[in-house]
């Protein structure tokens, strides 16, 4: 695989080992960082996307960095993969920032990973002031890597790119793709069902926000046990907010399968307390000011909310219940600048 190679010192190799990372660029600021086999060695890599980075001179043109695994992972090289690089749509451009979100993917199910890379400030016409947006799928798999495009933003104020998720979804055994869109008064989140191709697909609108809205995070789990991708959402418009988690039924059609009011800045999701589903947690989680309950009014400092998934529809755990959801939390634990409640979702 071909990438501009830096040399990555012994400080940097220790940190991340560590779980850190450090931008290989004076103040470009790193975005999210995926653990995945991205050259196909058997070792696990990790992506960096560095979106306010500089490339040949162009400020906020944005690049990936890759730090490659190995048998002492991980590696003392790191491979930069830039617009600039043959093969990768577009060219390096002020404010392209390539690299707003990245997300390892198995495309074909070959067991190497792809990386789906946004670009929110791509512009797709001449007029740099113009941010419709990008999303592009790397292969890293042959010496030159190819970038194909799979989702272009559709005005001028869509900004897609900077939250993305991929999954199978709708379960068709294509890897699908789900990204929150920006408008001129309020965004979206989109769904952009697979395979993730060049080949030009019409998106379709999972939920729109008010005045000011916009998808914060998302992310991908199995939160019903079912054995199929879901897709969790938080979100925040102007006066309102919330997490969200859509499902896809038998036949392929997305409903919201929960909701609350609470909103955070990050999403995770894992079977933290191993009962065969997958658990959510909501990072610098904050309260809703337009609603009555909130799992986080007593917080102090930052806090995660960990909301545990369950096999049970909505509607069982509605009937089930004997007291709100905000009351059946196993407990509450702080320190001086954390706190976390545990709480079983329900609608």
């Amino acid at each position: 695989m071909r990438v501009r190679t830096l040399a990555a010192t012994a400080v940097v190799a220790a940190l991340t080992a560590a779980g850190l990372t450090l931008p290989l660029a004076g103040t470009a600021s790193a975005v999210t960082a995926p653990r995945f086999d991205f050259n196909g060695d058997g070792y696990a890599d990790i992506a960096v996307g560095m979106p306010d980075a500089t490339v040949d001179g162009k400020a906020k043109a944005g690049y990936v960095s890759v730090i490659f695994g190995g048998p002492q992972s991980p590696s003392q090289s790191t491979g930069v993969i830039s617009q600039g690089e043959a093969g990768i749509p577009g060219t390096p451009e002020a404010g392209d920032r390539f690299g707003s979100s990245v997300a390892p993917v198995d495309v074909n199910g070959d067991g190497v990973f792809e990386l789906v890379v946004g670009a929110s400030g791509e512009s797709l016409t001449s007029d740099q002031l113009k941010d419709e947006g990008t999303i592009t799928v790397l292969d890293g798999s042959e010496w030159n890597i190819k970038g194909t495009t799979v989702a272009r933003g559709t005005s001028q104020f869509s900004k897609i790119g900077g939250t993305i998720a991929t999954g199978d979804y709708d379960g068709d055994g294509d890897t699908d793709l789900a990204y929150g869109e920006s408008g001129e008064e309020g965004g979206s989140l989109r769904f952009r069902p697979g395979p993730l191709t060049e080949d030009p697909v019409t998106p379709t609108t999972l939920r729109s926000y008010g005045m000011g809205g916009g998808t914060r995070d998302l992310a991908t789990g199995d939160f019903d046990g079912d054995g199929r991708d879901d897709l969790a959402t938080t979100w925040r418009a102007t006066e309102d907010s919330g997490t969200f988690i859509t499902r896809w039924d038998g036949q392929g059609a997305p409903a919201q399968w929960w909701a609350d009011a609470d909103r955070g800045s990050a999403l995770a999701a894992e079977d933290i307390d191993g009962d065969g589903t997958d658990d959510l947690a909501v990072g610098l989680v904050q309260p809703n000011p337009e609603s009555e309950t909130t799992h986080c009014a007593n917080r102090l400092g930052g806090a995660v909310l960990v909301l545990k998934g369950s096999r049970l529809p909505p509607s069982a755990r509605r009937t089930s219940a004997s007291r709100s959801p905000t009351r059946r939390s196993a407990g509450l634990r702080r320190t001086a600048t954390t706190s976390a409640r545990r709480s079983r979702p329900v609608t």
